[in-house]
This record gives C-alpha cells, sequence and structure tokens, in this order.
C-alpha cells in the first residue's frame, strides 16, 4: 500500500506520459526521469525486524474508499468504519443495533461540535 501511494504520488499527472513511454517501449532512463524528484530522496532505512512479505495487489475501489475516508475524517472530525457484505452478514442483531448507536452518537457529536463553531 505504501509503494502503491508513494508511486501515485511520485506521478502525479503524469499517468497518461508514463503509458505512452511504456507503449513505445521508451528506455528505462526515460521512464525514471519521471519521477527524479522523488526517486532521488534517500530512503529511509528499514528497522531490524523488518520481514520481507509477498506483494499482493489490492483492488484500486478498496484504496480508493480508504482514501475518501481519511479525507472525511480529516474535513469532519468523525472516524468511519467500512464493513463488506461478508461482515455485515455475520453479524449477530446486536451487532447491527451497536453499530447504528455508535453511529448515531457520532452524528450528535459532530452536529454539537458545528453547532458550537457557529456560536
Amino acid at each position: 500500500l505504501t509503494v502503491q501511494r508513494a508511486c501515485q504520488a511520485a506521478l502525479k499527472g503524469k499517468d497518461e506520459t508514463l503509458a505512452s513511454l511504456i507503449a513505445e517501449k521508451a528506455p528505462l532512463k526515460q521512464l525514471t526521469a519521471l519521477c527524479k524528484k522523488t526517486c532521488a530522496k534517500t530512503p529511509p532505512k528499514l528497522p531490524s525486524a523488518w520481514k520481507d512479505e509477498i506483494f499482493e495487489a489490492r483492488d484500486a475501489k478498496e484504496v480508493e474508499t480508504e482514501d475518501m475516508m481519511a479525507k472525511m475524517k480529516a474535513e469532519t472530525g468523525m472516524g468511519m468504519k467500512m464493513y463488506s457484505r461478508e461482515d455485515i452478514e455475520k453479524m449477530s442483531e446486536g451487532d447491527m443495533e451497536v453499530m447504528a448507536a455508535r453511529e448515531a452518537y457520532g452524528q450528535e457529536r459532530a452536529a454539537a461540535r458545528m453547532a458550537n463553531e457557529e456560536i
């Protein structure tokens, strides 16, 4: 996830250029020139307890949703949690009631916070 976001930041607005260079089978030097500024920074040292893991690609929609939730939390101060269909199906009626109560409480707190800011 970190590598994916770092790559997105380095190539911001240069997606089409990168795609055309790849399609043209451009030399590696031209490709790396796109992220020259970002890639020139020295990466931080890995912790001594580093364990290399197998890369597993993530669904773009899932990453987009996480980014959107982080943005909403930054703007509203309300933390949110996304549940998959499977998670909801596994929930008991009590779990769903607790989830609804937390959501209602969070909305009340946000409304109160906004009312205090208007005063």
